[in-house]
């Protein structure tokens, strides 16, 4: 059995490919990246949509059965999907362009605790702490890892 890139228990996410590796210590069930481009965010999504493929011929590293991956505007149709789903990473890129206009969907992200979700956004506004708001970093190993921007005691 292949390991999942994704445990819901440590809330860690650790992808490995030919040419890049992600290694993501997440925090809480929301964590909001909005940081400029070429940072890695949508590259993360076309590892996991390569590694579902490769899952599918039994040629993967990692399983990403517990991942929902959201970005083109056809997925804007699978956004109540991830309702029906527990434990599972949901990742939205490109969350300005999916989520315009979708407070319902919103407002279902903030109160869902079953799942965690990792949301590439520069403009979509959640109600949650700023201790959630991270960017992305390439370590001096070429290793994509996430920081936070804050960490204050207190803030929910």
């Amino acid at each position: 059995m292949i390991p999942n890139a994704f445990d819901y228990k440590t809330n860690r996410f650790y992808l490995k490919s030919s040419n890049v590796t992600f290694d993501l210590q997440l925090r809480g069930y929301k964590n909001i990246v909005g940081e400029n481009s070429g940072t890695g965010k949508t590259l993360l999504y076309k590892t996991i949509e390569n590694f579902k493929e490769l899952e599918e011929s039994g040629a993967a590293k990692y399983s990403v059965q517990n991942i929902t991956a959201l970005n083109r505007r056809a997925d804007r149709k699978k956004l109540f999907e991830f309702l029906n789903v527990t434990e599972n990473l949901i990742i939205i890129d490109n969350a300005d362009h999916l989520l315009r206009g979708r407070q319902d969907v919103i407002n279902q992200i903030i109160e869902d605790n079953n799942n965690v979700y990792l949301i590439f956004s520069r403009a979509v506004e959640f109600e949650i702490s700023l201790n959630y708001y991270a960017r992305f970093e390439k370590n001096s190993d070429g290793i994509i890892t996430i920081s936070y921007e804050f960490n204050q005691g207190g803030w929910f």
